[in-house]
């Protein structure tokens, strides 16, 4: 049996040739010689067409003095439905503060009555904790001595009208209580139970920084993740899944040298501390994220 294909369709040359070798097996299994001349030989013109709906296949049969047409109209597959990309997230910062002062931390206070909002820095002078802000309008030390400046994790928290300080020292935690309202000397305590709040656990894909934050464009859980480089080298910032596979839901966003520290009221606002390695000054940045397009 010779079969010839003429391929009218935009079936790839490689479909066409799968789809003759099937066609002749199933013209062989309705009694068609395979192969030889004589009788019981045919030739068999197929040809290959299609419409909006469908492909057309048109397979002319000559089997010695009788001649047939075949026509077979086959679906066309329904290309598989992509589900719209997840609304990317950008991510923004602004500079709020740089110097050469360490900065353990950072976290901006709201507006409350006349007083404007402001930036409160935790500093490292030494090996002593200094609680200021950044217009230096007050200064004040914590009778905590740090023995390992290197390795200080230190935490600030807003409650009330109180800065809560938490200063973990040689795998010790010191609890300081420092209000803000009048120049009352700091109260300082050591809790051998105390636990230091952790913001949020860093990805196995990311950094050894990750802070929880909301998704701007429903609200959802999102995790804000530093690179996995050194802190010899500039970092960055993406914004992840809260769980599940933690896809990235945004680009990076470069920072001069280490992001060190992330800061902030959880929910409301974003702080990254970092050190930029040309000029080594500690910086201070807010973090925003808005629904991409």
């Amino acid at each position: 049996m010779q079969i010839e294909v003429r391929n009218q369709s935009s079936l790839s040359e490689e479909d066409a040739s799968v789809l003759r070798t099937t066609m002749a097996g199933e013209l062989s299994a309705r009694g068609l010689r395979t192969s030889g001349e004589g009788p019981g030989a045919a030739s068999v013109t197929i040809t290959l067409s299609e419409n909006v709906q469908s492909y057309v296949w048109v397979a002319q049969i000559q089997h010695g003095d009788d001649s047939s047409v075949l026509l077979q109209s086959v679906p066309r597959e329904t290309p598989a439905t992509t589900a719209p990309e997840a609304k990317k997230i950008v991510l923004r910062k602004e500079l709020l503060w740089s110097g050469p002062a360490h900065v353990l931390d950072a976290t901006e206070l709201p507006a409350s009555g006349d007083a404007p909002a402001s930036l409160l820095l935790l500093e490292l002078d030494g090996t002593t904790a200094v609680l200021t802000d950044s217009q230096n309008s007050f200064r004040t030390e914590l009778p905590v001595a740090i023995s390992n400046p290197r390795d200080t994790n230190a935490d600030l928290e807003l409650a009330d009208d109180d800065m809560e300080v938490t200063l973990p020292d040689n795998r010790q935690a010191n609890f300081c209580k420092v209000a803000l309202d009048h120049h009352a000397a700091p109260e300082c305590e050591f809790a051998a139970d105390l636990i230091v709040f952790i913001r949020a656990i860093p990805p196995p894909s990311s950094g050894d920084q990750a802070t929880l934050a909301s998704s701007p464009c429903d609200g959802a859980d999102i995790v804000l993740a530093t690179s996995k480089a050194d802190y010899t080298q500039p970092d960055t910032i993406v914004a992840l899944e809260e769980s599940g596979p933690q896809r990235e839901l945004s680009g990076p966003l470069a920072f001069p040298g280490p992001v060190l520290r992330f800061g902030g009221v959880p929910g409301v606002s974003v702080i990254a501390v970092a050190r930029n390695l040309k000029n080594g000054n500690y910086e201070v940045y807010r973090i925003t994220a808005a629904c991409g397009q």
